[in-house]
Formats: structure tokens, C-alpha cells, sequence
């Protein structure tokens, strides 16, 4: 009967780099070792306030949905998230107006809090506690954390960049999409002509 023998990943990945055509052959055909499939789903990220943090990502927002922590009124804008592979399209929080809808807005923090007292593993981000008194100082509460970073988490987690530097850019062009003014341009109707 064949013996198992543990491999490291970093032994696979040095006969992957080996110079042997057959050692590179045999480290390709190798199987993944249980730390390669934990290593895709987190480790320590430097957020982009320049912390770091250990994060783990459950299996995405279709985790969340399963167990009920998106808002109802997020349903739709996460669903489309999620068929898309993109990020959740945050002009979707506008009114007729173009104005935020406040209650949408305050269910996506919601959410994104939600996502970041699950993700972060070290430090373990709390709840804030409902009374100011039991606030422990020891303990790092979500709202403590900047929103720069919940969104950054919020958005590794619904499938976006992990790489700090990209997701700047990203909520560099967000922030212009999402000014007044700068949506979808629509011709303006001339004026009737006098007779």
C-alpha cells in the first residue's frame, strides 16, 4: 500500500521552479495540500490605512445571503453583484434624485459592518456594544474601524482586489462617478423652434 507523504507548499512550489523537466513535471501533477486551499480564502493584508490584518473570507457576499445578514433592500444590488463578479454597484444607492437614499445607505453600512466583525481573525472586530458603558478597551469595535478599510474588506469578500494600491484607483473613479453632476449624461432637449 502507498505511503502519503506530507509536502510543504513551498516544496511544491520549488519543484515547480526546478530546472529537472521531470521534477517540474511531477511538482505540477502534485495535488494541493489542505494550507493551499485555506491560503486563497485570507491572510494578513495591509489595509489601506496602513494597518494589517489577519482577514478569511467565508465564500463571499453568497455566504451573507445565505444566512440572512443582507438587508432586505440590498437583495437586489448584491444579487446583480454577485451574477456580475464585480463589486456591488454603489451608484445603486441613489434616488430618482441622485441623491443617496439614506436607509440604503444605512443598510450598506450595516452590511459591511456584518462583513468586517466576520472577516477580520486578528484583531477580532466586535460589535459596538449597545450601551457606551460596556465598551472594553481592550477590544477593537467596528466602529472603530476607518471606512476606507470596511470598504476595502467589503470588497475583497464580494469578489474585488486584494492589492491595496488597485483599490484606490477604483474608489478614486467611484468617488468621481458619484459626485453630483456626473452621471450618465443625457442630451438636453432643445428649445421649441418660433414660427
Amino acid at each position: 500500500m502507498p505511503t502519503a507523504t506530507k509536502k510543504t507548499a513551498a516544496s511544491r512550489r520549488a519543484g515547480a521552479r526546478s530546472g529537472n523537466p521531470a521534477t517540474r513535471a511531477a511538482a505540477q501533477n502534485e495535488v494541493s495540500g489542505v494550507g493551499d486551499f485555506k491560503a486563497k480564502r485570507g491572510g494578513v493584508f495591509t489595509l489601506p490605512s496602513g494597518a494589517k490584518a489577519r482577514l478569511h473570507n467565508p465564500g463571499g457576499l453568497k455566504i451573507f445571503a445565505q444566512q440572512g445578514i443582507i438587508p432586505n433592500s440590498l437583495m437586489g444590488i448584491v444579487n446583480e453583484a454577485m451574477e456580475s463578479g464585480k463589486d456591488p454597484d454603489m451608484s445603486s444607492l441613489k434616488n430618482k434624485e441622485g441623491e443617496f437614499d439614506m436607509e440604503l445607505l444605512a443598510d450598506m453600512v450595516q452590511l459591511m459592518d456584518a462583513c468586517c466583525i466576520t472577516c477580520f481573525i486578528e484583531p477580532q472586530v466586535n460589535p459596538v456594544p449597545a450601551d457606551e458603558a460596556d465598551r472594553d478597551p481592550e477590544l477593537l469595535y467596528v466602529d472603530e474601524l476607518l471606512e476606507e478599510d470596511k470598504t476595502f474588506v467589503f470588497q475583497w469578500v464580494s469578489g474585488g482586489t486584494s492589492d491595496v494600491e488597485q483599490f484606490r484607483r477604483e474608489q478614486a473613479q467611484e468617488l468621481v462617478a458619484l459626485q453630483p453632476g456626473n452621471g450618465p449624461r443625457v442630451p438636453a432637449k432643445r428649445a421649441p423652434r418660433r414660427r
